[in-house]
């Protein structure tokens, strides 16, 4: 897909261990479904850099016009794949893998979820053109759009071959279960990308956002925020034993019952092996000190349809 091209951006990836993450959330699926939800991460942790650490992060409006290609991926526009960008053509290419076999509404979910991912970028754009930390409140449903988590977990039926019945799925006892879990992905990734953060004086980490809502130390905001995330782990693991009576109660087929619950299995994959990949990875130790709106040499301008293709 031409996402990697000059030997900075390769050697970076090859820190990142993309792959490893991968093997380990995703140790419940069979070898295609597995290579398939690496190719999503790997998508993901591009568009990730573009946003936090490319030229456009900065700049709302440059951000939005950059955008108008995923809008025709999205929209179903495009006439000639060849000439979107990089990570435009790769994301295409994505979405026509995944949702095959998939229903019309779990496909229109996916994509819902796609868009809010993108679209989050936009307001961290916006943000930092304004210098304003968001609220706490802003921060909390952002960031399960910015983690890119509500995909993630659309993907679980995906590679799992099996979607969560629509009244389940959208019940509040689900929905709490899938935000916990969302909540906890990325509030771990939040306490451990924090150097990363302050290295390019970025606000958007959940540590940050505490310190300037408590007004508080560094340290303390990152004790509390550790905390946050203990008390909503012990939540989830509440809110998935409720769900296990739901589910014997349910009359769904007993294999449906287990096809659910192998779902909520990769949920709690994330939760260990994302913990563990981050231990591993280079991602938070191969730290950049920039100043704001200096580009590392490894983010390559993958938004430009000029880039070079592979």
């Amino acid at each position: 897909m031409g996402l990697l091209s000059s030997e900075a951006a390769s050697a970076r990836f090859d820190r990142l261990r993309s792959g490893r993450l991968a093997a380990y959330v995703y140790a419940r699926v069979g070898v295609e479904e597995l290579l398939l939800g690496a190719d999503w991460k790997t998508w993901m942790f591009m568009i990730d850099d573009q946003g936090d650490e490319g030229p456009l992060g900065r700049f709302p409006s440059r951000w939005r016009e950059a955008m108008r290609p995923f809008d025709d991926v999205l929209g179903g526009n495009v006439a000639e794949p060849g000439r979107l960008p990089p990570v435009a053509r790769a994301l295409a290419d994505l979405l026509e893998r995944t949702c095959v076999g998939m229903s019309a509404a779990w496909t229109e979910r996916l994509y819902k979820h796609t868009r809010d991912f993108l679209d989050s970028y936009q307001g961290e754009a916006e943000r930092r053109a304004r210098h304003e930390v968001p609220t706490i409140f802003e921060y909390l449903v952002h960031r399960r759009d910015s983690g890119a988590m509500h995909i993630v977990y659309d993907l679980a039926e995906a590679l799992v071959h099996h979607e969560v019945p629509p009244d389940l799925y959208h019940s509040r006892e689900f929905q709490d279960l899938e935000l916990a879990a969302c909540d906890i992905i990325c509030w771990q990734n939040d306490l451990r990308s924090l150097p990363k953060e302050l290295a390019r004086r970025d606000v958007h980490n959940v540590v940050l956002v505490i310190q300037a809502g408590v007004g508080c130390s560094l340290p303390e905001a990152a004790a509390r925020a550790r905390d946050m995330t203990d008390a909503r782990t012990a939540w989830y693991v509440q809110g998935r034993r409720q769900m296990e009576h739901i589910l014997e109660a349910s009359r769904l087929p007993v294999d449906h019952q287990d096809r659910i619950r192998r779902v909520l299995g990769v949920y709690e994959d994330w939760m260990s092996g994302h913990h563990q990949w981050g231990k591993e990875s280079g991602r938070y130790t191969d730290i950049v000190h920039t100043d704001p709106g200096v580009t590392p040499n490894y983010v390559e301008p993958l938004l430009n349809p000029g880039h070079p293709q592979h």
